[in-house]
Formats: C-alpha cells, sequence, structure tokens
C-alpha cells in the first residue's frame, strides 16, 4: 500500500502507538511506515525511570527518546503521576509512615523537573495524572460541583496528600512546563472514560480544576475496548463531554479485545470470523474519530502489533492469546487495518 496509516489520517489527528524496547527493534519498519508520535509504555512511569529518590534509570527510555529524535518520530510523555508503578519513597518517611506534604510536593517537583527537562525536545504532551477518577457506580449529579471525596479513587495518593493532589500535580506541571517547555500539552489520562457514572466524576473534576484556574489542556480517553464496548452512542457523548469542557480529546491506548471478558475461551484456529467482526468495530469507531477531528488531536495505539501485546497478560494473566491491534503476530496488515485505510 502506497499510503501509511499516519498518512492517511494526516489532515484529521496524530496516530501513534505504544512502544518499549524489544518493538523499537522488531517493530521497527511497521513503527517507522505507519505512525508519527509513540509512547513509552513503561519506561517513563514513575518507578521504573525514579526507582529511589536518588536513583534515577534513564536508559530504557533514553533508548525510545533517540529511536524517536533519530527517526522524526514526536512523544507523548506517559505518566508524571499514578498510583501504580510508582516509587513509595515518594510519599514515604524514614518510619514507614507518610510524609509530610510538603516533603511529598517537593519530591514531585524534583520528579516532575528533571523527566520533563530531560525530554523536553521530543515530548509534545504529558499524562500529567493518571487514571485517578473512581469507578465507582453511583451518581454524583447532586453532590455539588466539585465533590473530590466522590470524584477520587481510594489509594496511595489520596490518604497520602489529601484530596487536592490531582490540582497540586497539574498546577507543578504547569509552573515547570511553562518554564521548560510551554508549547507541550497536560493531559488528564483515564480507563473507563466513556462510563456514565465515570464520565460525570471525570467531567467534574476537570471542570473544577479549570474553574480554578489550574490548566488542563486535553484529557486522554485510553480506549481499552472490546467487540461489544463501549457501545457508539457512548463513545460519541464521552468526546461532547470533555470537549465541552474546552478541552482537547486524545485517545491515548486504543486496543480492540477479541473477547468480551475474562471468561471468553481462547480464540483458536480460524479467526477469519472474529477478525471481520474486529474490522467493523474499528471501522464504526474511526468513522466517529473522523467525525470529531476537531476536538481529537491524535489516536495511540497500546502497541504495534499482535505479536507483544500487553492483553496476553491482563486480565486473564496468562494462557489466552489476543488479537488487538491493526497488524498480526507476522506484523502483516489484518482486516481492522484494511477497513480504516478505505474509509
Amino acid at each position: 500500500m502506497s499510503v501509511s496509516l499516519c498518512e492517511k489520517y494526516h489532515d484529521c489527528f496524530k496516530i501513534g502507538a505504544a512502544v518499549n524496547n524489544y518493538t523499537i527493534q522488531k517493530s521497527r519498519d511497521l513503527i517507522l511506515t505507519h505512525f508519527k508520535s509513540i509512547t513509552c509504555e513503561n519506561q517513563m512511569k514513575p518507578e521504573p525511570i525514579h526507582p529511589k529518590e536518588d536513583a534515577w534509570n534513564f536508559s530504557p527510555a533514553d533508548e525510545i527518546a533517540d529511536f524517536a529524535r533519530n527517526n522524526g518520530i514526536s512523544m507523548r510523555g506517559h505518566t508524571l503521576l499514578w498510583h501504580q508503578q510508582m516509587g513509595k519513597w515518594l510519599v514515604s518517611d524514614e518510619n514507614g509512615g507518610y510524609a509530610q506534604r510538603e516533603i511529598i510536593k517537593e519530591r514531585l517537583k524534583t520528579h516532575m523537573q528533571t523527566i520533563v527537562n530531560r525530554y523536553k525536545d521530543i515530548i509534545w504532551c504529558w499524562d500529567v495524572v493518571n487514571e485517578a477518577v473512581s469507578d465507582k457506580d453511583s451518581d454524583i449529579s447532586t453532590s455539588g460541583d466539585y465533590p473530590l471525596d466522590k470524584i477520587l479513587r481510594d489509594g496511595i495518593w489520596r490518604d497520602a496528600f489529601g484530596l487536592d493532589y490531582v490540582e497540586t500535580a497539574f498546577k507543578l506541571a504547569s509552573e515547570i512546563i511553562s518554564e521548560l517547555a510551554p508549547q507541550t500539552k497536560l493531559v488528564y489520562n483515564d480507563y473507563n472514560a466513556c462510563v456514565p457514572s465515570k464520565r460525570e466524576r471525570i467531567f467534574k473534576l476537570v471542570d473544577g480544576m479549570i474553574k480554578r484556574g489550574i490548566r488542563v489542556d486535553d484529557i486522554g480517553i485510553q480506549g481499552h475496548w472490546n467487540l461489544t464496548y463501549p457501545n457508539d452512542n457512548e463513545i460519541r457523548r464521552s468526546i461532547e463531554t470533555y470537549a465541552s469542557l474546552g478541552c482537547g480529546v486524545q485517545i491515548t491506548e486504543l486496543d480492540i479485545s477479541v473477547y468480551e471478558n475474562d471468561k471468553f475461551p481462547e480464540v483458536n484456529g480460524d479467526l477469519s470470523e472474529i477478525y471481520e467482526k474486529q474490522a467493523v468495530r474499528y471501522e464504526n469507531i474511526f468513522k466517529i474519530f473522523r467525525e470529531y477531528r476537531d476536538v481529537i488531536s491524535c489516536v495511540t495505539f497500546w502497541g504495534v502489533a499482535d505479536d507483544c501485546t500487553w492483553l496476553d497478560r491482563f486480565p486473564v494473566k496468562e494462557g489466552r492469546k489476543n488479537y488487538p491491534l491493526l497488524f498480526d503476530c507476522e506484523h502483516k496488515n489484518k482486516p481492522c487495518f484494511e477497513r480504516i485505510m478505505n474509509l
């Protein structure tokens, strides 16, 4: 095919992929052909890059950043604050309890400054906070305009720092990025962002920050979806809801699982039927993305090809192969690739 994926959608939005140190070698040709933005799958998360207060592990992230620089590809930064894959030292004192707020804040500031400064030439946006919103299925419409106690998930950052930890992270990131890389976008990123109850929480979180003068540029809809979930109307409603805040929208971690849940048995043998269902699903989703090209700046797949996908290990930890991406295990085009290229 003479036209690549990123060329096909050049006038709509960036096309990106999550990569790691293995896939920038194994999937090099696919990446260089089809993607103009890449995201470190794990290498820039807090613990992998900063395991101890006085210890940094830059090499894996540096290798990926150098790959991007050498090949004219930009990067999404993922992620400055997350409750998983973080060194507990960020919030702990010497006795095993939580450190004082100001100490935690200063540690977080140093962490952010160091990483933002190191990759400021190549990263065009940062997921400042990842997955902070609760998954509780309850109505908060009558709970006021900014009920953080009902918006935020229970967890280490809430316990250690308080309900304003997301605000604090965005304030710090805004100060740092305004000084070091002012064109870099600040993103709030989350999964299940099309579930109505969670969508309302994300909306209220970002709306509350914006009304308080805190900079949030984009909202990241992760997009770990399957053949039936979420339905097209919920995807549209979510994009419209987030865009109504004046924010841009990014699809940050797109993959379409061939299983509807963790109870489905492994798909074996002839994959043509499941590939056709997946192709229809991708086609419908990309039709929606094209409708909202004015607010969507980037669509990033969470992986390059089916030979290396996190869904081989989640939610079923082992023994169930998944096929969620546009290219098969031999890096050949799947029907879903052909379908979105023909829109």
